[in-house]
C-alpha cells in the first residue's frame, strides 16, 4: 500500500511531505514489526516517501520512534 504506485499515496501533491505512521505499536512485539517494516522501507530506497513514524495514536508515549528513510 506505501509503496506502489496506485496505493494508497497515488494522487498526492509532488510537493506534499509523505510520511508513514506505523499505529498500534503498544507492544514490544508490535514495535519490534514496526521497526521491521522501517527496515524493509529503508532498502527499498522508496524516494517519495521522507520518513516513517512508529507509535500508537491512543498510547503514552504516543510516538516511539521516527526514521528517515532517504539517509
Amino acid at each position: 500500500m506505501l509503496v506502489h504506485a496506485r496505493g494508497i499515496l497515488k494522487g498526492a501533491p509532488s510537493p506534499c511531505r509523505r510520511v508513514a505512521f506505523l499505529n498500534q505499536a503498544d507492544t514490544v512485539k508490535r514495535k519490534a514489526a514496526g521497526l521491521q517494516v522501517v527496515r524493509s522501507l529503508q532498502r527499498l530506497g522508496v524516494g517519495w516517501l521522507e520518513r516513517a513514524i512508529v507509535g500508537q495514536v491512543l498510547g503514552e508515549p504516543p510516538i516511539w520512534g521516527v526514521y528517515d528513510l532517504n539517509e
